[in-house]
């Protein structure tokens, strides 16, 4: 398969897969693994998601979202094509009480999981949604 070429908001080049070897890590899963092209362009905004605190046992991550200010918990999810992470919006005090009590969070994240609180994505997932 040939290299796909990039020309969209400033991107020029060849890039058929770029590492994600953090946010896998973190959750526990193969560091070595790569993603597509298309996975490259939602990355952009993983930069802006400041981490905090990181449960491996329980799957979630709480920090700040360096665009808003605004605290998150973000879960690892995985679709057919790719890993990747969901960040739902905290409140302030939702922040502090995670952050308090991992159990909390962890059944916060269980719930982000179950698409309970679709209402607090901060980024709109794709068609091809992943799963837990």
């Amino acid at each position: 398969m040939p290299p796909a070429t990039c020309e969209t908001e400033g991107i020029v080049g060849q890039v058929t897969a770029i590492p994600i070897n953090h946010h896998r890590e973190k959750a526990g899963l193969d560091k070595n693994a790569h993603f597509p092209l298309a996975a490259f362009y939602a990355s952009i905004n993983f930069m802006r998601f400041i981490d905090s605190k990181v449960s491996r046992e329980h799957r979630y991550s709480l920090g700040t979202d360096s665009a808003s200010g605004r605290p998150y918990l973000s879960i690892p999810v995985r679709n057919r094509a790719v890993d990747y992470e969901e960040f739902y919006l905290l409140t302030d005090a939702e922040y502090n009480s995670f952050t308090a009590d991992p159990m909390l969070a962890a059944k916060f994240a269980a719930r982000c999981g179950c698409r309970a609180l679709d209402e607090r994505l901060i980024i709109a997932p794709g068609p091809d949604r992943g799963s837990r």
